[in-house]
């Protein structure tokens, strides 16, 4: 199994050097904004984040729901 640096043999996940890590898998991603969106997304720092591709969709939940 390839376990990232970051992630010690207990599990124990060390919070700057997994920043640094995903910060870095960011930056790869950066010229691709869909690849870059869902990487957010999934591996998110901050709860805006989390929600980047909630509403996505093309119709608009507001009329619908009226």
């Amino acid at each position: 199994m390839n376990v990232p640096g970051y992630i010690d043999n207990r599990g124990y996940c060390d919070p700057e050097k997994s920043k640094a890590y995903h910060e870095e898998l960011r930056k790869s991603k950066i010229k691709d904004k869909n690849a870059f969106i869902i990487y957010c997304a999934e591996y998110c720092f901050t709860a805006d984040e989390a929600l980047l591709l909630e509403g996505t969709n093309k119709f608009n939940k507001v009329i619908i729901t009226d």
